[in-house]
C-alpha cells in the first residue's frame, strides 16, 4: 500500500456449503502482557504473541497499513527466514469456518520486518496447504516501505 503496508487477497473457499457472508483476518502481535505468576524463563513461546483482528468485511481482499505491521510479532520458530503470521476465516451463515494461516516470509536484514530491499514491492504468496475449506491466499504487499524510493 501507498503508506508501506501490506495488501492481502485470497480465493473463497472452493468447498463452501453455504453463501459465504464474509471474512476476518487476524494479525499475529507482540503480546506485551506476560503472566507475572509464571517465571519469565519458564514463558512459552504462544504467551509472546496474540492475534488482533484487523479486517472484518464481505470483500475478499484488505489491506494492512504499517502501522499495524509494526506491531506484528515476527516468528522464527519453523523457517530459516522470519515471518509475519496472518490468519484468515470465512463467514457464513453458521458462523466462522475454521482460519487458515498464513505465513509472510520476511528477510533477515531488513531494519523493519516488512520492508522488502526492492523498490517495486510484489509478493503473491498461496498457501500450500490448503487446509478443509479450501482456501488459498496470496499476500500481495503493494508499493515501497518509507526507506523505497
Amino acid at each position: 500500500t501507498p503508506d508501506g503496508g501490506a495488501h492481502l487477497s485470497w480465493d473463497a473457499p472452493s468447498n463452501a456449503s453455504c453463501l459465504i457472508t464474509g471474512y476476518a483476518v487476524y494479525l499475529a502481535v507482540k503480546n506485551t502482557t506476560l503472566d507475572n505468576t509464571i517465571p519469565r524463563q519458564h514463558q512459552q513461546q504462544a504467551s509472546q504473541m496474540a492475534f488482533v483482528r484487523v479486517y472484518g468485511g464481505a470483500l475478499a481482499e484488505c489491506s494492512v497499513n504499517a502501522g499495524q505491521l509494526l506491531q506484528a510479532h515476527l516468528d522464527t520458530s519453523s523457517s530459516s527466514k522470519p515471518a509475519i503470521i496472518f490468519r484468515i476465516a470465512a463467514r457464513n451463515e453458521r458462523g466462522y469456518g475454521p482460519a487458515t494461516q498464513v505465513r509472510w516470509l520476511q528477510e533477515q536484514q531488513q531494519q523493519t520486518p516488512y520492508h522488502n530491499s526492492t523498490a517495486n514491492n510484489s509478493l503473491k504468496r498461496s498457501a500450500s496447504n490448503a487446509n478443509s475449506t479450501g482456501k488459498k491466499q496470496r499476500l500481495a504487499p503493494t508499493g515501497g516501505g518509507p526507506n523505497d524510493s
